[in-house]
């Protein structure tokens, strides 16, 4: 992502793999504080989910909400990467009010590379249901579409920096 942000459409070298290593280590870090929310409700919810009766019962519950949840807080997600990935500083993933305005300033590519990127890994997480080739298609697609998303949040970012601060000067 970060090759994108700064125009530089090439893969990144096999180079320096600790420093790389560290920055995906926050990467993930930055992931799991976004996502506990959600991963909370939905182990909470579990035990809501029993008290009805029937399979059905469990997706109505806490675990229902923990997606819906976990959908709305990944909206902002791709950008808060993008952000902490072209400043390099842990905070700056969590500084909300650029999150938005960069979010509101792009909000019809966003939402579209969004909804893209939604739509291939439901896709793909139907093709993985199928016993060993869909199972290596899942690996190889995620990584695949992980790529893509890096892509295009990178550019959207790149984009929103870009006139950011062209009209701050």
């Amino acid at each position: 992502m970060s090759n994108i942000i700064n125009e530089q459409q090439v893969m990144p070298e096999w180079e320096n793999i600790g420093e790389k290593f560290a920055k995906g280590f926050m990467v993930f870090i930055i992931s799991f504080i976004y996502m506990l929310i959600p991963v909370i409700i939905g182990i909470a919810g579990g035990g809501l989910g029993t008290a009805f009766r029937g399979g059905l019962g469990f997706l109505f519950g806490g675990f229902f909400l923990s997606i819906i949840i976990a959908i709305i807080i990944g909206f902002f997600l791709p950008m808060a990467l993008a952000h902490y990935v072209r400043t390099g500083n842990f905070s700056s993933a969590f500084d909300f009010k650029t999150i938005f305005s960069y979010i509101s300033s792009t909000i019809n590519n966003y939402l579209i590379a969004y909804a893209v990127i939604i739509a291939l890994f439901i896709v793909l997480m139907i093709i993985s249901a199928i016993p060993l080739i869909g199972w290596i298609i899942g690996i190889l697609g995620g990584f695949y579409i992980s790529c893509t998303g890096c892509f295009l949040f990178g550019e959207i970012y790149r984009g929103v920096a870009v006139s950011q601060s062209g009209s701050a000067s």
